[in-house]
This record gives structure tokens, C-alpha cells and sequence, in this order.
């Protein structure tokens, strides 16, 4: 690298540039006196790999004429556009750690003199206000593994698949999402609440004491029948589940809420012309009351429940009466859910599964496996992001 004690011919210099460019122009003339003037600040000059960085926050002509000064490029790295419409450029010298920031000024209108012509005579101190910068040095250029696209083969650097139904999925032949299916339990509303509640009421009803809190969220998600027989093989089946009933229909109203974000996320994504639907194994009646104590009903263009079908999750059934109600096709859909039997529900339908990381019914072993979700989401308005 050239220091700042070399001498630069800078008449060489700027026709080395305007032949990259290909003509001389008053947005090349800016780009050519910011290089020098960081070179000057920052005793840097050519840079053969990334000890130089440049992050432009423009896409204008100057950038070309600081490739061809410091050796800046977006191939190698070290070249970075933070697009905000300015004609200001941050200037990084990795080997001392300085930095500088380098934004033009108000340029005074002329008569009869171009752009060209004014700032080919200044000096860059009197072009150039420096500033400190407002980003941290980036980090050095990453090499990414890249995969053929599952659908058109196509070779696509990682970060740019999408892992779909065990597919990798390039942009170009990602389907786009016209159609989004949340669960009820856990996604939409909070019910742990009153859905521990109504467990341990039925164990103390036919045990006499009740279970540990753990053992009933691992059942999250599954039809209350099957689990009923599961958890109380000794107990009359229809018996035991009348009692949970009561119990959770006395107290449902109390003892569920809205999951903060969930509101404004299903307004978003009416206001996109999306097709909503609620994807539920509890009852019609309890999802309906519960979606209308919170105003959340007009929302949704098809409810289905374990009401609508003998076949509940993981089966695709549930998932499948949506997309039909709904005139939806599958690669075209996403699904929201908490627990397992969502995920699966959703992969058996040919669904894309999102996670959600705001109440996780499934254990890391399951996420990470190959019947894991297609996406992960924390916030309810990180879903706005993948469709």
C-alpha cells in the first residue's frame, strides 16, 4: 500500500478513472476527491485485499473512481453500500483501526460552471466536511458454501436458500405466500393458563392431587381425547374429559390473552390481501369466543376446528380443509404454530412451518431434526420478513 508520503500523479490518476468509467463527469470528479483526501487523512492507498474498506452511501459515479483509486470492490469485500441517497463515503484503514466518514458539502451554484469544473480545482478540504463514522469497521469478507437449488439446480450461495420442507430453495424459485395459517393455542392466544388449570383440576378430580406442570405441556397441541386416554387410562374416557371441559369453559374467559405483537401482525397482513386462517384442534365454540373477546374474528376467512374433521394433528387433514376453503394451494402457504403436531401438520400438507419462539411447546432434539421447522420467528412481526 502507498502511504500518504507518496506522490500520486493525479492527472495519470483521474484518466486511469474516467477510462474505467467512461467519461468525465462531475459525480466521478467526488468520488475521485474523496480517495485522495482519505488517502491524505488515513495514509492509505491501493488496497490488493481488504485492508482498505469503503462504505458508500450512494450507488452514484463516484464509486467507480475509489475502485480504481484504493482498490475497493464489492467482489472482494471491502466495498459496501449503505444506501441513503448521499454523497458521503466512510473510509476504514484495517492495519491502524483509524476511520473517517467524508461528506460532501453544499456546492455553490455558478453561472456558466459545471460541476466538473468547480471541484476540479479544489482541494478536498474545502469539498469535504469529515466526519467520524457511524458503523463499526465491518467484519472481514465471508465464504459461503453453496448448494444446488432443489428445483432448478441452479449453484446458490447458502444465506441465499431457503430450507423448505427439506428442500433447498433458491429466490428465484421460492413460491410466493398468498396465504397465511396460524394455530390457535400458543400462537394466536395465550391459554397455558387456563389449559394447566383445567389439567390439574381433572387430575385432582380423579387422583387426588395433581401432576407436575411439564408433563401436561408435552401434550400441547394433541386432541384432548387422545391425550385423556393416555394420561388416565383408568378414568372413563367421555367422564374425565366432560370434567376438563367444565372446568375450562368456566374459566376460559378470565385466563387467556393475545400474544403482544398479534394484533398488529394480523392487520398487516389483511391490509396485503393475504388469506388467513386458523388451523385449531380445541372446539369451534371456545376458538370462536376466544377470537371475539379479543376482536380478532374478522381477521380470519376460514376457522377450522377439530369440529370440521375426524382426522386432527399431525394428519394434513385440518390444514388441507383450510387450503381448499380457502382456494389456496399448498407451496403458495405458511403455517405458524408452537408444537410438533403443527410443524408436522403443516410438512404433511406440503406446507412451509414457521416456529414460534414466543411460547415453544417442542424440544431443541425435535427442532434441530429433520421434521424440525422451515423457519424460526421471536416476534410476531419477524413473520412480515419471509413473505
Amino acid at each position: 500500500m502507498m502511504n500518504n508520503e507518496t506522490k500520486i500523479d493525479e492527472t495519470a490518476l483521474w484518466q486511469k478513472c474516467v477510462a474505467f468509467h467512461g467519461h468525465e463527469c462531475g459525480g466521478l470528479i467526488i468520488g475521485f476527491k474523496a480517495a485522495l483526501y482519505a488517502i491524505d487523512l488515513l495514509g492509505i492507498g491501493f488496497s490488493p485485499d481488504e485492508q482498505v474498506v469503503c462504505i458508500s452511501e450512494n450507488d452514484a459515479c463516484g464509486v467507480d473512481a475509489i475502485q480504481v483509486i484504493l482498490g475497493c470492490s464489492a467482489g472482494k469485500g471491502n466495498l459496501l453500500f449503505h444506501l441513503k441517497g448521499k454523497q458521503a463515503y466512510s473510509f476504514y484503514n484495517r492495519t491502524t483501526g483509524k476511520s473517517i466518514r467524508l461528506v460532501l458539502r453544499e456546492m455553490p451554484i455558478k453561472k456558466g460552471v459545471s460541476k466538473l469544473e468547480y471541484m476540479k480545482d479544489l482541494p478536498p478540504s474545502q469539498l469535504f466536511d469529515v466526519k467520524e463514522v457511524n458503523e463499526s469497521l465491518p467484519e472481514h469478507a465471508r465464504i459461503f458454501t453453496s448448494f444446488p437449488c432443489s428445483i432448478c439446480g441452479e449453484i446458490t450461495a447458502a444465506p441465499m436458500l431457503r430450507l423448505s420442507l427439506g428442500q433447498r430453495i433458491c429466490p428465484d424459485c421460492e413460491a410466493p405466500i398468498d396465504t397465511v395459517l396460524f394455530d390457535f393455542d400458543g400462537t394466536v392466544m395465550d391459554t397455558t393458563d387456563v389449559i394447566i388449570g383445567s389439567w390439574q383440576h381433572t387430575f385432582r378430580t380423579f387422583e387426588g392431587k395433581e401432576r407436575p406442570v411439564e408433563e401436561i405441556i408435552k401434550t400441547f397441541g394433541e386432541i384432548l381425547s387422545h391425550t385423556m386416554k393416555k394420561m388416565l387410562p383408568h378414568v372413563d374416557t367421555e367422564e374425565a374429559i366432560n370434567t376438563y371441559r367444565s372446568y375450562h369453559r368456566d374459566n376460559f374467559g378470565e385466563r387467556i390473552s393475545v400474544f403482544e405483537g398479534m394484533p398488529e401482525l394480523l392487520a398487516e397482513l389483511k391490509k396485503r390481501n393475504l388469506k388467513l386462517g386458523l388451523v385449531t384442534s380445541r372446539l369451534s365454540g371456545t376458538t370462536w369466543e376466544g377470537l371475539r373477546q379479543h376482536n380478532l374474528a374478522e381477521y380470519f376467512d376460514v376457522v377450522v376446528s377439530c369440529d370440521d374433521t375426524d382426522k386432527h394433528k399431525p394428519d394434513p387433514a385440518p390444514v388441507n380443509i383450510a387450503l381448499s376453503r380457502l382456494g389456496s394451494k399448498p407451496e403458495n402457504a405458511i403455517m405458524l404454530g408452537d408444537t410438533m403436531f403443527d410443524i408436522l401438520c403443516a410438512r404433511n400438507a406440503g406446507v412451509r412451518s414457521v416456529l414460534v419462539g414466543w411460547h415453544v411447546a417442542m424440544t431443541q432434539k425435535d427442532i434441530n431434526g429433520p421434521d424440525g421447522p422451515d423457519f424460526i420467528i421471536e416476534k410476531a412481526e419477524d413473520l412480515l420478513s419471509l413473505i
